[in-house]
């Protein structure tokens, strides 16, 4: 199956995981899940914060991001 969506990363975000990288390797799995998905969103537990920004609760987490077009850029990833 080919990616429906691109997924970018804020500084912040990505800084989260390469400082973070041992403990959430699954975390950016799921992330990454989310390419294949028709409409860029989880199966459960997210959120429409304001227009275009959704919040995701996975794994202890909460993952804010943004769709762009073809493209999911995550903003924030914080622990909870």
């Amino acid at each position: 199956m080919s990616p429906l969506w691109a997924i970018e990363f804020t500084d912040e975000a990505k800084f989260y995981f390469i400082d973070n990288g041992a403990y959430t390797g699954n975390l950016l799995g799921e992330i990454e899940l989310l390419r294949y998905t028709p409409c860029g969103l989880p199966e459960a537990n997210y959120i429409e914060v304001e227009p275009g920004l959704w919040m995701w609760a996975i794994l202890n987490h909460l993952v804010y991001y943004q769709k762009r077009e073809n493209t999911l850029l995550i903003a924030v990833v914080k622990p909870l």
